[in-house]
């Protein structure tokens, strides 16, 4: 097999050929695998995407696309290596043992004497076995270590590893970067069948393996590159730009050479070919920037780009809304999931990027960035904190209401510790002494609590089975029965078994807890069209057609990699060198400049418009200077006065003064202003707070008819009632491109299918029951014929974007259906009248205002009796009946009152209610007929609509009322303007809620009580 290099200016580029040569795959259907290799889990979610863009209808089969360790996964199950961890508390505990069983080396005696020192060798030791240094290599290193241009760390480092290597195989522990060493040494020999079966299954041709999004490999990574193009097809998009005449290289791209020089050296005879793309690539960027790469004074500013210098993490984010909502404005064609923002330290943007984007109405997706700890976490880092604390009382006041919340006496137990005055550390032991009163369950606890306390503990180490008992014991006391502790036990269980007299700190014990609950990065769902936000070191490989870079201030771009405790960037050079003379090559991180990582950033995106937002000022009011790439060329354009749109006033640091900004940006129409920010500017407002609550801005008058729908909505939540119904706010919705239909989607789907299911049955005058037995009968055929008409039909505005979601949704409404049909062929014979009716009829408590509503279907019965069906798509919930009560669900309240207007006598006659649930299996007809008189539901909503009170009601608002059945939220799109994450809201709604809507609270406080 060979490898075939193919090398172009930037990923954009990559992507467009790689996209092409597996669309070419798709039209062939020669039945090839191909693995679609790439260094992220983000960097894969982009190609999806953009390979299921590229193909529209046809059938991307074969084609995988994954992480690196994902597929290097499926390769080591196939070889029988079993997976290892990279870090952990066992490999902390051998470690710690390393450091002990090594006192002649000075660097473990250092380490021994830090607190949990012996970690700091973890990062070291993982690049040297990344750098291909492993067991076979024994002799090799001991030779490295002995060179004398070593200094003495650096050869104490390599005795270590030495040892380290010897320790992991005497206590039979599977460490990861020995794990990928093992898989590239055994893939030479690993059997065709067993090879073609994991990646391609039993049949079939060999599979095609792609590697793409990589700037940089590891010595290991180069020898699995290496071994795998030996076995298998294999191709490597990789970005590179030839000098003038094709001698070298660019200057931008000089750091990547010696990457390419080793992989020739490698491969040899192997490397069948190598490609280059066009010299440059068609965006303007991209020209730009290598024509002012290294130097070049620019006459004037470009026309893709813009800047914005801005005060704070929040003005900066504001900047980057600002312009996104412009760009969006201005081209129709340009989509939310088309732009990208990067930014080199994700975690202080994570804490403002969602809400600003939110005011904005612009959708957010978050790619492999900082979120904190989990909540399971979040109790490990509490038990740490309390017992490095030595059991302070607030913080073990804090653990117990967090996470025993459910438990009945705790609250008088809290109580009992505030009033005594007990602060924690050795009043614990002594309160047991001093007060009589607790009782002997509240006595076990204090006595668990003293049990963890500094003034308690006897010696710093424990012997590996008393550390087991105590581990125990805070398992059962303080994880409330789930068992988070147990990956530190188990690692324990192991030590005591190979090293039983090994001692072990207990401030490495609680040194585990602190650190367990460590950020660590997390992605939203990646098949939703939104703007991606990504960590500056993450997005290599990304691509887009507008960029916003943030933070471009000098010492911020880029992120440097941390410095390695025992080994600096010279050492490393020098081992690389000494490296070399031995036989080894040993590859050093890249430390590229700030030119260099900000410049090739933007060539991989190769973005048609670009904006930098360049940080003014930190966060506390500090002046901070940009970056000096880029201060070359804003010194240049500002100096000379050059007058260009693109250059944007700064954003300020106030909330005030940022939104004055935005109001004169657009003074006319307020267009960039977001709603909730008027109060910053004190417009024309009541001063009165209820006031303020009751005036939405812009607000039309009341409707002559309301629906259903929209007085449910009035019951559920005022507040979204008027931002739908009277306000017309209409917040973006993030685009879910390729999925299948949603609740309300599928809800349209059955409707229109039942409706061409039982037409026939009110024309012919047939039964239910007859209908469903006659259409069992003939089988699948007409089930099928009327879901594909009910979808080309209820989705005609905007049809599926693939054949095949249309064909699943089919399935599923072919599924219900039958069901349905299955339960209705037993049942009595009943009679339908009409099918998807609409009704009006004016409510003198609405002040004459009329109702309106379509009713799914009604039934005539035994005695001439009505019956009104309405269809559900899901399953019955818990509390329909208070919901129901509560006019949440007013469907059985006013559909009955809305039949009785059809008579021709203006009198009509009673109707019974009753949902049916397709969701449930079998289907379930639930009739309601005790629900509350539609003129005392009307009269309460009535109330509302007179006030003008338009309040948010969020689930703990009906909590604090009194109403636990009901949860009136659903979590729409209006967060920013009722701001339910507000502490304060909740208050402001409840006191609305018993000053503004009394007859709405009487109301609900009478039938919940009944229900």
């Amino acid at each position: 097999m060979a490898l075939k290099l193919i090398r172009g200016v930037s990923f954009r580029q990559l992507e467009r050929r790689l996209v092409h040569d597996l669309g070419l795959q798709a039209d062939c259907a020669t039945g090839q695998t191909a693995w679609v290799v790439v260094p992220t889990a983000g960097v894969a979610n982009h190609l999806r995407l953009q390979l299921l863009r590229s193909v529209g209808s046809r059938v991307l089969a074969g084609i995988r696309v994954a992480p690196l360790s994902q597929f290097l996964s499926r390769l080591s199950t196939a070889a029988g290596i079993a997976p290892g961890t990279r870090r952990g508390p066992l490999l902390d505990l051998l470690l710690h043992h390393l450091c002990q069983q090594s006192p002649d080396l000075e660097i473990a005696r250092s380490m021994a004497q830090i607190r949990s020192g012996s970690r700091f060798l973890m990062p070291t030791f993982s690049d040297l076995a990344d750098g291909g240094f492993g067991p076979g290599q024994s002799d090799l290193i001991i030779e490295l270590a002995r060179q004398p241009e070593l200094a003495t760390v650096e050869s104490e480092v390599l005795y270590l590893y030495c040892r380290w290597l010897e320790l992991l195989e005497k206590a039979n522990v599977e460490w990861a970067p020995l794990q990928a060493q093992k898989l590239a040494q055994e893939l030479e020999y690993l059997s065709e069948g067993k090879l073609r079966v994991a990646l391609a299954g039993e049949d079939g041709p060999d599979p095609r393996i792609v590697f793409h999004g990589f700037y940089e490999f590891t010595d290991v990574n180069s020898q699995l590159l290496t071994a795998v193009s030996r076995r298998l097809p294999t191709r490597l998009y990789f970005p590179f730009l030839a000098g003038p005449q094709g001698k070298g290289c660019h200057p931008a791209f000089a750091f990547v050479m010696s990457i390419l020089e080793d992989l020739q050296f490698r491969l040899g005879s192997y490397l069948e070919e190598t490609q280059d793309l066009d010299r440059l690539a068609p965006e303007e960027p991209c020209q730009f920037f290598l024509r002012h790469y290294p130097e070049g004074d620019p006459s004037s500013p470009p026309s893709f780009l813009s800047w914005q210098f801005a005060s704070g993490v929040r003005a900066e984010a504001i900047s980057a809304a600002l312009r996104i909502r412009r760009w969006l404005d201005e081209d129709t064609s340009l989509q939310p999931g088309e732009i990208l923002i990067v930014a080199p330290e994700a975690a202080s943007y994570l804490s403002v990027l969602p809400e600003v984007f939110q005011d904005f109405a612009l959708p957010l997706r978050v790619s492999e960035s900082p979120r904190g700890p989990k909540p399971e976490e979040m109790i490990l880092r509490n038990l740490g904190r309390i017992w490095e604390e030595e059991a302070d009382s607030e913080w073990v006041l804090s653990h117990l209401r967090d996470f025993l919340q459910s438990e009945p006496l705790r609250e008088q137990f809290e109580e009992q510790v505030r009033a005594q005055g007990i602060w924690g550390k050795g009043a614990w032991g002594r309160t047991l002494g001093e007060f009589r009163g607790w009782s002997d369950f509240q006595k076990g606890r204090i006595e668990q609590i003293a049990s963890i306390c500094a003034p308690q503990r006897q010696k710093d180490c424990w012997a590996p089975q008393e550390a087991l008992q105590q581990l125990k014991a805070m398992h059962r006391f303080w994880m409330n029965g789930s068992d988070r502790l147990k990956s530190i036990r188990q690692a324990i269980e192991k030590i005591s078994q190979q090293f039983p007299e090994l001692p072990i700190p207990q401030v490495l014990l609680r040194d585990w807890l602190l650190q367990s609950g460590a950020e660590r990065p997390v992605s939203d769902p990646w098949n939703r069209s939104a703007v991606l936000f990504a960590p500056l070191m993450r997005s290599r490989g990304l691509t887009a057609r507008r960029l916003v870079v943030l933070g471009l201030a000098c010492g911020r771009l880029p992120l440097r990699i941390e410095q390695d405790p025992l080994l600096s960037d010279q050492s490393r050079r020098r081992l690389a060198a000494q490296a070399r003379h031995v036989g080894h090559r040993l590859p050093i991180k890249t430390r590229a400049t700030d030119e260099q990582t900000l410049l090739f950033l933007l060539l991989n995106t190769s973005a048609e418009a670009l904006h930098w937002v360049i940080p003014d000022s930190d966060d506390y009011g500090r002046p901070v200077a940009p970056t000096p790439w880029v201060q070359r060329f804003l010194q240049h354009w500002e100096s000379d006065q050059v007058d260009t749109c693109q250059r944007l006033a700064p954003l300020p640091r106030g909330p005030r003064q940022q939104a004055l900004q935005m109001l004169d940006a657009d003074a006319e129409k307020g267009g960039c202003l977001p709603l909730r920010w008027a109060r910053q500017l004190g417009l024309k407002l009541p001063s009165d707070e209820s006031a303020a609550d009751r005036m939405g801005p812009r607000l039309k008058s009341l409707p002559s008819s309301l629906s259903v729908t929209a007085l449910e909505s009035l019951a559920r939540c005022p507040l979204q009632f008027m931002a739908r119904f009277l306000a017309d706010w209409t917040p973006l919705q993030p685009l879910k491109p390729f999925r299948l239909p949603s609740a309300q989607q599928l809800g349209l789907l059955l409707h229109r299918a039942l409706e061409l299911l039982l037409a026939g049955s009110i024309e012919q005058g047939i039964s239910l029951s007859a209908t469903a037995r006659m259409l069992l009968r003939d089988g699948e055929k007409p089930l099928r014929k009327i879901a594909r008409q009910a979808v080309e039909e209820a989705f005609s505005s905007r049809p599926f974007s693939h054949r095949l979601l249309q064909e699943a949704a089919a399935c599923r409404v072919i599924r219900l259906l039958s069901e349905y049909l299955q339960q209705c062929a037993g049942e009595q014979a009943v009679y339908p009248l009409s099918l998807e009716a609409e009704y009006r009829r004016a409510a003198p408590e609405l002040a004459g205002a009329r109702v309106s509503g379509k009713i799914d279907r009604v039934d005539q019965g035994d005695f001439r009796l009505c019956r009104i069906i309405d269809y559900k798509s899901g399953k019955k919930l818990a509390r329909l009946e208070a919901e129901v009560q509560a006019g949440f669900r007013l469907q059985p309240s006013l559909y009955p009152w809305l039949h009785q207007s059809s008579s021709t006598d203006g009198q009509g006659t009673e109707a019974s209610f009753a949902y049916i649930f397709l969701g449930d299996a079998p289907p379930r007809n639930h009739p309601l007929d005790e629900a509350p008189p539609a003129d005392e539901m009307l009269r309460s909503l009535a109330g509302l609509l007179a006030e003008g009170c338009f309040f948010p009601t969020s689930n703990e608002v009906c909590q604090r009322l009194g109403f636990e059945p009901l949860q009136p939220c659903r979590g729409c799109r209006m967060a920013s303007l009722c701001r339910r994450h507000d502490p304060s809201t909740a208050d402001r709604s409840q006191r609305l809620f018993e000053e503004k809507a009394k007859p709405r609270l009487q109301y609900l406080r009478k039938h919940l009580a009944l229900s």
